[in-house]
C-alpha cells in the first residue's frame, strides 16, 4: 500500500515548509506542480525530495489532472500548498481497507473571527479513469460510470483527521480569491461544464456573497427593482430550477443559501421576481 500525494501550488513559500512537513512522514511519493512561482517555492519543494512538474495553469481541473498523471502508487491524496494534513499517521488504516474506494475530509478555514469548515474528496485510489472535474472546486470523478452523478464510490467522510486551511486566513484575503480568480473560473465552469449541478450551487452562494459586498454598507438592504434584488432573484429562479435534480450533498448546501436569500427579501417586503437568468452576468457583478 502506497500513497503518492500530489499537490499544485504557485508563490506558496510562506506555507509550504508547513504543508510538506505534515505529508512527507506518510508519502512515499510527493508530486509538486509548479504553476509558475516566482519565490522559493521550488526550492522549497525539491528540499523535500518532491518531484517537480512545472505546468501550465488554464483551470484547477486541468492542473490537478495534469499533476497526477502517470504518477505510481495505490492511493492519491490532494493537499494545497497553504494546508496542512492534521494527525497524517491515522491515514494508514483507510487505505488498507478493502471497503471504499474514496474518502471525504473536513477541510478547516482558518479565520481570524471564527473558523468555517468544508468537505471534500481528498483520498482516492489511484486509477486511470478517476478524473478532477470543474474549473473551480473541483472534484475527482468516475469518468466510465454512466449515470449523472459521477461521485466515486463507495466512500467515507473520516472524521479523525483533517486539513487546516491557512489560505484565507481574513476577509480581505478570502474576498481577494474570490473577486480575483474564483469568480472567474466559476464563470468558465458554466460554460465548460453546462450540465454540472454543482456549479449552479456555487454560482447561488457566491451571489449570495456578492449581495453581502454590495449591500453591507446600507444594512444588507436594496430597493426593489435594483441590481441586488435581481441578485437574490437570481439565487431562488436557480435553486427552483435545479432543486429536483441536486444531490443530497448539495440540496441542503443550496437550501441554506435560498433561506437567507428570501429571508432578506421578506424583511425588506420585497417580492421574488422570476425572469430568465444568467447566472455569469450576475457573478461578473462582483468582479467589478
Amino acid at each position: 500500500m502506497t500513497i503518492t500525494v500530489s499537490m499544485i501550488g504557485k508563490n506558496e513559500e510562506d506555507n509550504l515548509h508547513r504543508c510538506l512537513k505534515s505529508v512527507k512522514p506518510i508519502a512515499d511519493l510527493i508530486v509538486y506542480a509548479d504553476t509558475g512561482s516566482t519565490d522559493s517555492s521550488i526550492s522549497i519543494a525539491k528540499s523535500y525530495g518532491c518531484v517537480i512538474r512545472r505546468i501550465e495553469f488554464k483551470d484547477f481541473a486541468q492542473a490537478r489532472n495534469t499533476a497526477k498523471s502517470d504518477v505510481p502508487g495505490d492511493w492519491i491524496l490532494q493537499i494545497d500548498g497553504d494546508e496542512m494534513l492534521c494527525n497524517p499517521q491515522n491515514i494508514y488504516k483507510y487505505c488498507e481497507s478493502t471497503d471504499y474506494e474514496a474518502y471525504l475530509f473536513h477541510q478547516e478555514h482558518l479565520i481570524l473571527g471564527g473558523n468555517s469548515s468544508a468537505i471534500g474528496m481528498r483520498l482516492f485510489r489511484n486509477r486511470p479513469h478517476y478524473k478532477y472535474v470543474g474549473c473551480i472546486h473541483e472534484m475527482p470523478e468516475n469518468m466510465i460510470t454512466v449515470c449523472e452523478d459521477k461521485a466515486i464510490a463507495p466512500f467515507a467522510l473520516i472524521e479523525d483527521m483533517c486539513f487546516a486551511h491557512f489560505g484565507c486566513i481574513d476577509e480581505k484575503m478570502r474576498r481577494s480569491k474570490v473577486t480575483d480568480r474564483n469568480l472567474e473560473l466559476l464563470i468558465k465552469d458554466l460554460s465548460v461544464n453546462p450540465y454540472r449541478t454543482y456549479n449552479k450551487y456555487l454560482a447561488i452562494r457566491d451571489l449570495l456573497n456578492i449581495y453581502k459586498w454590495r449591500t453591507e454598507a446600507v444594512g444588507y438592504h436594496c430597493k426593489e427593482g435594483s441590481v441586488e434584488h435581481k441578485i437574490l432573484s437570481a439565487i431562488i429562479t436557480t435553486y427552483n430550477d435545479f432543486r429536483g435534480v441536486w444531490l443530497d450533498r448539495h440540496l441542503g448546501l443550496a437550501r441554506d443559501t435560498i433561506n437567507v436569500a428570501q429571508s432578506l427579501l421578506s424583511q425588506q417586503n420585497l417580492l421574488y421576481v422570476k425572469e430568465r437568468v444568467d447566472l455569469r452576468h450576475f457573478l461578473r457583478l462582483g468582479m467589478t
